[in-house]
């Protein structure tokens, strides 16, 4: 792990990229914890699983925790001052590009995010114009950072908010909600008295 003072374009401190990187973390897991949870009911729960959009979601589900890691790769490096060395960099630059595009193919064939797309195209604009303006504001750079983590993570509290087998199974995994136990009744066919 090199230090990287050499390159910092917003002039963090080292207090700041401290707290960029533990906002970061702390972010990604409020992200990745929920999410998880719901692929596996996605995959697990034999409800969700013989149906295809299910399956779909899950998989989306699974790409978008890929791309998280390269947000908790980044909030690890900013936390303590380093970086992972030139080809590290260009690994997680490729699984990052890949990542991406796999959500964008997701997005695109299901048309279901679309304003995600708009938005992802505006943080790329703001990306670019910040590598060539030297004056952005390090609130600005954190915002897109955080909006960036969270397009990942959002979908997990949407299922969890407007499905509700999805919300009571997840309570349950977590040892939250128990199931209900219903009793069993028998019912027996009644036959006509013989007289």
């Amino acid at each position: 792990m090199n230090n990287t003072t050499e390159y910092n374009p917003l002039h963090f401190t080292i207090e700041e990229k401290r707290i960029f990187g533990l906002i970061i973390l702390t972010v990604i897991m409020a992200n990745v914890i929920p999410y998880a949870i719901v692929i596996r009911i996605f995959f697990k729960n034999k409800m969700f699983s013989k149906h295809m959009a299910y399956r779909i979601m899950g998989h989306i589900g699974l790409n978008e925790l890929f791309v998280q890691v390269d947000y908790f790769a980044m909030g690890i490096m900013a936390l303590t001052n380093t970086d992972f060395g030139f080809f590290m960099n260009k690994a997680a630059a490729v699984i990052s590009c890949g990542n991406w595009m796999g959500c964008l193919f997701f997005v695109v064939v299901l048309a279901s995010m679309i304003i995600c797309v708009y938005k992802t195209l505006l943080q790329t604009f703001i990306w670019y114009t910040m590598e060539f303006v030297s004056n952005v504001s390090k609130f600005v750079f954190l915002l897109c950072i955080i909006l960036n983590c969270h397009e990942q993570g959002y979908n997990a509290y949407i299922y969890l908010i407007f499905n509700r087998t999805v919300r009571t199974e997840f309570l349950r995994i977590l040892g939250i909600k128990k199931h209900k136990v219903y009793p069993q009744i028998i019912v027996s066919p009644v036959t006509p008295a013989l007289s």
